[in-house]
């Protein structure tokens, strides 16, 4: 297991509503991608069979940060859907009186889908692993980060993963006493002020139920500059 840094570079703009992505959630996605099974949970009956990923641990938590970027700039796009009214007429019958748009399954929306470019199209992570067989799960499943992958955002031209100088204590998940991924607040080598907020500690990261309170990063994300589009907008 070597230190690394890991850099996704990018082809266009990104969405990342709920802030940039975890590596160690990445690489379990992929390696139960490659065996053909869905990701486990913990608490499921073959959670303890879950494929294995090539990062060290430390109590339970992978040596690996979320990712970094820096949005440089910012889009508030929107996805519609308009309930087809003029084809629900001529195909219904004398029976159909109402066609209720504004509730239920015919009705139409308009969501807010932030997007950002990031600067240098880079998103980065710094691990503790083996950086060969991380290059090989990267490249082989993913292609895309973030959502609205299926509109073509977040597509990932090419993956880097090198060897890196540590940068001393608490790498790669604390950095000048300030957490590079998500921390239980007594993890060793936390100091000063910390933003503390409700998370998951491990993968899956969606899991909800697994909340508690822990020290996050405080990186730029993609909200501060999605309301400054929208400021723009109104």
């Amino acid at each position: 297991m070597t230190p690394l840094i890991i850099r996704a570079h990018l082809d266009g703009e990104v969405s990342f509503p709920g802030g940039p992505p975890a590596l160690d959630a990445l690489l379990i996605w992929a390696a139960c991608a490659l065996v053909g099974r869905e990701t486990a949970r913990p608490g499921d009956a073959d959670w303890d069979d879950k494929p294995t990923i090539p990062l060290a641990q430390s109590s339970g938590i992978y040596l690996a940060s979320h990712g970094y970027h820096v949005p440089e700039k910012a889009h508030l796009r929107y996805v519609n859907r308009r309930f087809p009214l003029d084809e629900a007429q001529t195909l219904g019958n004398a029976k159909l009186r109402v066609v209720n748009i504004q509730g239920g399954p015919c009705k139409s929306y308009r969501l807010p889908s932030p997007t950002a470019h990031l600067e240098g199209d880079l998103v980065t992570w710094w691990a503790i692993g083996d950086g060969d067989a991380v290059r090989d799960l990267l490249e082989s499943c993913i292609g895309y980060l973030g959502k609205r992958r299926a509109t073509g955002r977040g597509r990932v031209r090419r993956w880097e993963v090198e060897r890196c100088t540590p940068w001393g204590e608490g790498f790669p998940v604390v950095r000048d006493g300030a957490p590079m991924r998500p921390l239980p607040t007594s993890w060793p080598g936390l100091r000063g002020r910390l933003t503390l907020r409700y998370g998951v500690l491990t993968p899956p990261y969606w899991e909800h139920t697994r909340e508690e309170l822990l020290a996050v990063p405080s990186w730029p994300e993609e909200r501060p500059a999605w309301d400054v589009a929208r400021e723009a907008v109104a």
